[in-house]
């Protein structure tokens, strides 16, 4: 069914629009379920659709909007966020977004690519559900691949997450940095050779589930070597959630627990 369904997204207009959207928000649910079966046939109808004509870039401008509008509808309805933040990593690991940004077209991709990050930022917040985390952090990894403000503040996200008081989060956000900046060494041009191989060193050999205050030197020198500003920390007493175990009415903590598979 879902490649029938989807191929109605095409509709464009007031009334087309409103169909649209509450197709796409039927396609992201399943695209980011945990349900295998779902998981294959939406994501996979999905990308066929993007990339099924010779105009397919209208397609793809199309399903940004819309994955855009459906950040704003759904802003803290987290079952929906979650499973859009899971679509969206999915999509951009199959670069299905990449004729965003081919010649002609950087500063589109570029613009799309930021206002994603920032949209993401905003639903993660403060966030202590894992999953969540997880999932954001995906999607900032993935646009590590568009250029200019897109991939600064991109960076930035990924660096910030490393000092995210769940050991779990910090240890996966830099395992797969390391992984997509190994695939993407030939895109950053404006970084030298050494320092690069600085950065995915750090990336690979900090102790990651250490206490955040051991941390800060170098999550700094990672700031730097991609040639941004380190931003300033207002230093708290150093909390003991990471040492202490939560009390098990506690979600978030839960969900930890089931991220790292005991």
């Amino acid at each position: 069914t879902f490649p029938a369904i989807v191929e109605i997204l095409q509709g464009t207009g007031e009334h087309q629009d409103e169909l649209r959207r509450a197709i796409m928000s039927g396609i992201v649910l399943s695209a980011g379920s945990r349900t295998d079966h779902l998981v294959r046939s939406a994501l996979g109808a999905l990308q066929r659709w993007m990339q099924g004509c010779e105009t397919h870039i209208d397609r793809v401008r199309l399903v940004g909007q819309d994955i855009l509008w459906l950040f704003d509808r759904f802003r803290g309805e987290r079952r929906v966020t979650r499973n859009l933040m899971r679509t969206l990593s999915s999509l951009l690991q199959e670069e299905v977004f990449s004729v965003l940004i081919e010649e002609g077209t950087l500063g589109e991709g570029a613009r799309w690519g930021a206002s994603i990050v920032k949209a993401v930022a905003k639903e993660l917040g403060s966030t202590e559900d894992v999953n969540l985390l997880m999932a954001g952090g995906r999607v900032h990894l993935g646009i590590l691949c568009f250029p200019g403000l897109a991939r600064d503040l991109a960076v930035r996200k990924a660096l910030e997450m490393l000092e995210h008081q769940f050991p779990k989060v910090r240890s996966v956000v830099a395992e797969e940095m390391y992984s997509q900046l190994v695939v993407l060494e030939g895109e950053f041009e404006d970084i030298e050779e050494e320092a690069y191989d600085e950065i995915l060193e750090s990336l690979s050999e900090t102790p990651w589930v250490g206490k955040i205050s051991t941390l800060f030197e170098p999550i700094d020198k990672l700031y730097k070597l991609f040639g941004l500003e380190v931003p300033e920390r207002q230093i708290q007493p150093q909390s003991t959630k990471e040492e202490n175990i939560p009390s098990e009415k506690n979600p978030s903590y839960l969900d930890l627990v089931k991220e790292m598979g005991f």
